[in-house]
C-alpha cells in the first residue's frame, strides 16, 4: 500500500477496506487505476463496526459507482522503473437504462524494481563455533496483472435499492537474486555464491449483493451477502557454489495456497434527536484455507513430515456491535460502542485436528476535535 498507518501506529492497527470489505492479502493501491476510485474515506479512530485491527482507524477505498449517464473512458500511461519502462492502461464502460445502471472498469499494469543489498551476520554455525558472514548482492523483481470491477445498481422504488458488485484481480510476479558471501570468521556455509529465480501468480474473485432501505424517521437498513475465492502458486530455484567454484547447492521451493469464504452482514442506522446517531449490526463469516509447501535441497525433502503435507484450516467468525455517535459541540464529537466477537478455528494436516474457540468483548470510546 502507498499508505498503511494512521495516528502514528503501525500498519497492523489500520484496517484497509475496498467497498467496505477487508482488502485481500497482497492487495496494493498501485493495482488500481485512479479512474476506478470514486473516493477514499478515512476514519481516524476505532469503531465498534470493525474488529480490533482498526484501533488506529480505517481506510475505505470506494470504487466508482454506476454512472447516471453514458460513460466511456480510456487511459494509457507509461513510466520508467528500475532499468526498463513499464506500461499501464484503463478502460471504463458505463450506462443507465431506466432504473438499472452499470459500470465495467478494467485496468492493466506492470511494475519493476531493483535493489542492492549488503548484510553481515554473526551467529553460531553448525559446529557450535561463532560464524561471521558478509553478503553482498542484487535483487530484481518485476511483474504485472489486471483487474476488473463490474458494478450494477437497481432502483427498486423511492426507498429501496439493490446493488451487485464484483472485483477480480490476477497478479504475476518474478524475482531474481544474486548474492556473494565472504566468510569473516568460522566455518563456511554450504555455498558462498548463490543465484536464484522465483515466480508465480496470485488471483482473487470477490462478489457481493447488497440491499438498502430508507424508512421514515431517517432509519436506514442494509443487508449484504457475498463470497470470495483466491489462490496463489509459486516456484523458486536456487543454485550455489562453494569457495572453489564447485556446485554445492540446488534447492527448489513449491507453494500452493487456496482460500474460500462466504459472509453475510446487516446494519441499521437511525438518528436520535439532533445530536445522536445509533447503529446496530451483525457480521458472519466462514473461511476455509488450504496451504501446501515443499522444499527439496540437493535431492532431499526438507522436513517431509511438515513441509510436504497439506495444511487445512476452517475459521468461523460471528460478531454483534452497537455504537452511538454523539455530536457534543460544533467541533467536538465522540463515539461510544461495544463489539462482541467469537472465532472458532479447526486445523488439520499436522497430526490430530486442533480446535480452538475464543470470545472477546471490546468497548470503544473515541473523542474527536475538528
Amino acid at each position: 500500500m502507498l499508505f498503511r498507518s494512521l495516528r502514528g501506529l503501525g500498519g497492523s492497527y489500520t484496517l484497509v477496506l475496498v467497498n467496505g470489505e477487508p482488502a485481500p492479502p497482497g492487495f496494493s493501491l498501485d493495482q488500481l487505476s485512479p479512474s476506478q476510485v470514486e473516493r477514499i474515506e478515512i476514519t481516524r479512530g476505532p469503531s465498534a463496526e470493525h474488529s480490533a485491527q482498526a484501533v488506529a482507524g480505517t481506510i475505505n477505498i470506494i470504487l466508482r459507482e454506476a454512472p447516471r449517464t453514458r460513460q466511456r473512458e480510456l487511459g494509457l500511461r507509461t513510466g520508467y522503473q528500475a532499468v526498463r519502462p513499464v506500461l499501464g492502461g484503463s478502460f471504463s464502460w458505463g450506462d443507465r437504462s431506466g432504473a438499472l445502471s452499470y459500470t465495467v472498469p478494467v485496468s492493466v499494469y506492470q511494475w519493476r524494481g531493483q535493489a542492492d543489498t549488503r548484510s553481515e551476520r554473526l551467529a553460531p554455525a553448525a559446529d557450535g563455533q561463532v560464524q561471521q558472514l558478509r553478503t553482498m548482492g542484487g535483487d530484481q523483481y518485476w511483474g504485472g496483472g489486471f483487474n476488473i470491477g463490474p458494478r450494477l445498481s437497481w432502483k427498486l422504488g423511492e426507498a429501496d435499492a439493490l446493488s451487485w458488485q464484483s472485483f477480480a484481480i490476477r497478479n504475476l510476479f518474478n524475482n531474481r537474486v544474486q548474492a556473494d558471501t565472504t566468510v569473516l570468521q568460522g566455518q563456511p556455509p554450504i555455498s558462498v555464491a548463490d543465484r536464484s529465480l522465483s515466480g508465480g501468480h496470485w488471483q482473487m474473485l470477490r462478489s457481493s449483493l447488497q440491499w438498502s432501505h430508507k424508512a421514515a424517521g431517517g432509519l436506514r437498513l442494509e443487508l449484504k451477502a457475498g463470497f470470495q475465492a483466491s489462490s496463489s502458486r509459486s516456484h523458486g530455484r536456487t543454485d550455489g557454489d562453494d569457495a572453489s567454484g564447485t556446485p554445492s547447492l540446488w534447492r527448489e521451493v513449491d507453494g500452493h495456497n487456496t482460500e474460500r469464504s462466504v459472509n453475510a452482514s446487516g446494519k441499521a442506522n437511525r438518528p436520535v434527536g439532533e445530536a445522536h446517531t445509533l447503529a446496530l449490526g451483525w457480521d458472519l463469516e466462514q473461511r476455509h484455507r488450504r496451504e501446501r509447501r515443499r522444499i527439496v535441497q540437493n535431492g532431499v525433502d526438507l522436513l517431509p513430515s511438515v513441509e510436504g503435507l497439506p495444511f487445512d484450516a476452517r475459521i468461523t467468525r460471528g460478531a454483534l456491535f452497537a455504537q452511538d455517535e454523539w455530536e457534543l459541540a460544533p467541533r467536538w464529537s465522540t463515539s461510544i460502542g461495544l463489539r462482541a466477537e467469537q472465532i472458532s478455528t479447526t486445523a488439520s494436516g499436522l497430526g490430530a485436528p486442533v480446535e480452538s474457540r475464543s470470545r472477546v468483548v471490546t468497548p470503544v470510546w473515541h473523542v474527536t476535535h475538528k
